[in-house]
């Protein structure tokens, strides 16, 4: 939902936005399948630098 909440506020406010780096934001649907262990260690690993260092985040859960 917060893929969808930034939307918005893109959409509304765009003069605000200066970069935007969206992913899909969809929960895909009846054949989707969980992530993996590695997946999910790199989104924590980058959701945990968001706050303080939001261009390496990027570049860490970015990196695939």
């Amino acid at each position: 939902m917060g893929g969808m909440i930034a939307q918005e506020l893109m959409l509304r406010h765009p003069e605000q936005v200066y970069q935007s780096r969206a992913r899909v934001h969809d929960a895909g649907g009846p054949n989707t399948q969980m992530a993996g262990p590695d997946v999910i260690e790199m989104v924590m690993a980058g959701s945990k630098l968001m706050t303080t260092d939001p261009e390496k985040a990027s570049t860490i859960m970015l990196r695939r």
